[in-house]
């Protein structure tokens, strides 16, 4: 992602701190090692963001048509 770890971990903080639940729950290393798991709302976040991304794709592609036929221009794909 072209990110370095501690701004991944602050951008994961944030949401944390923004959202009533957290997110991203995350467990300290160890022997065992440390890591993160999504948590059933940060599941839930994520399911909400696509459902979001393509619907925002549905009205952008709809403007765009409404534009071309007003300006009477072909669309470039």
């Amino acid at each position: 992602m072209e990110m370095s770890y501690r701004h991944a971990w602050e951008l994961i903080d944030s949401m944390n701190r923004q959202a009533k639940k957290p997110l991203v729950e995350s467990a300290t290393g160890g022997k065992g090692g440390g890591g993160a798991r999504l948590t059933a709302d940060g599941e839930k976040a994520i399911e909400l963001f696509w459902k979001f991304y393509a619907d925002f794709q549905k009205f952008l592609e709809r403007e765009e048509k409404k534009l071309s036929n007003s300006l009477n221009i072909r669309r470039i794909k």
